[in-house]
């Protein structure tokens, strides 16, 4: 019985170890209607000629957000060809100060490349589930995920990467390689 019982044990403690590393990809849709920093309706359909790196984030975080554009800003100052080939998507998780203006102004202090998206609160949330992108705002504070999704030339999906556990190199390498 105790052989049994033990074999069992290491049994499911496999399989649970097999579905936890697997590389399962979620059902992410890419469709999505926003407003760029001028005004200008977006949707992945407008970059269909580039790979796409979309991630969310907000201009006050004060942690994930730079991190990740700093990771863009110096990945395209290292590899300069990488410019032309990604488009690189920044959706707002807080449209009610990321203006226009504001939003410009914070990404252009990284790359004058990255486009600025926006959008109503509940054209965000809508675009955020589509990715399954989860964020929670709370009096003004916003916790979220520090995700880039890889997208491809016709919209689909290809990969999501977790900025807040990758170094640099990392992330530079996983770029590369999805060209």
């Amino acid at each position: 019985m105790t052989v049994k019982v033990g074999l069992a044990t290491v049994l499911v403690s496999a399989l649970i170890f097999a579905l936890y590393n697997m590389s399962i990809q979620p059902s992410v849709t890419t469709d999505f209607r926003l407003l760029d920093t001028n005004g200008e309706v977006v949707t992945h359909q407008s970059f269909s000629n580039s790979l796409k790196m979309v991630f969310f984030g907000y201009s006050q975080c004060p942690g994930e957000c730079p991190k990740s554009l700093q990771y863009i800003k110096r990945l395209f100052a290292d590899k300069p060809n990488m410019v032309s080939q990604f488009r690189v998507l920044f959706v707002t998780l807080d449209p009610a100060v990321d203006k226009s203006e504001v939003l410009r102004k914070y990404l252009d202090g990284f790359h004058t490349s990255i486009v600025g998206l926006s959008g109503s609160e509940s054209e965000i949330e809508k675009t955020a589930r589509s990715f399954r992108y989860l964020f929670k705002s709370n009096a003004g504070k916003i916790k979220h995920e520090a995700h880039i999704f890889l997208i491809s030339q016709d919209g689909h999906f290809i990969d999501v990467w977790d900025l807040s556990n990758l170094s640099f190199s990392e992330f530079s390498e996983k770029v590369s390689r999805a060209l």
